[in-house]
């Protein structure tokens, strides 16, 4: 009974890590990966288990002030209604299909200063006070299209210095 009262507080609860099996991934395509699941010393319910991809974003509050919040852009429910035994391991596997307006955050494996796209681990284990959340960062490399600019204005001598994203919207554009 001590043991259930103490998961119910995050002490021997069960736990989560997500494992991407796609070192990179491109805008408009799938990113893989497997959820570990593992219990922890007593049965508990799971109401969900999940994965969100989350955009580190530049958003200004009522009086213009600008903060960076991670801003969840796509949901994947995993699984819900499920029991997890004490010590018991789980491999959920996922597949994220990615919008066409990820944004790019590396080219040729190095990381653009300011550009950050995250998928996050959700384990909702029903009035659990623990907050069993788990945030890999994503590499999200550019299209073919995209590297051709890019590359071009590599050798045109500019340099990238950083990049920002903003909570917003293209007027008359169809977005995800």
């Amino acid at each position: 009974m001590f043991s259930k009262v103490l998961a119910s507080f995050g002490q021997g609860g069960a736990k989560v890590d997500a494992q991407l099996l796609d070192r990179s991934v491109r805008p408009g395509g799938p990113l893989r990966g497997q959820v570990m699941l593992v219990g922890g010393q007593v049965d508990q319910e799971v109401d969900g288990l999940g994965v969100t991809l989350l955009s580190r974003v530049e958003q200004a509050d009522e009086r213009g002030d600008v903060q960076l919040v991670d801003l969840p852009f796509q949901n994947i429910n995993l699984a819900s209604n499920a029991v997890v035994r004490a010590g018991q391991q789980m491999t959920v596997p996922f597949e994220v299909q990615l919008p066409w307006e990820t944004p790019i955050t590396t080219v040729l494996g190095k990381h653009l200063t300011g550009m950050a796209v995250g998928l996050q681990t959700n384990l909702d284990l029903g009035g659990s006070v623990v907050d069993p959340q788990d945030i890999d960062a994503v590499a999200i490399e550019p299209l073919p299209a995209q590297h051709r600019i890019l590359d071009a204005l590599s050798r045109l001598g500019f340099v990238f210095k950083e990049a920002a994203l903003e909570k917003n919207k293209i007027t008359g554009l169809e977005q995800q």
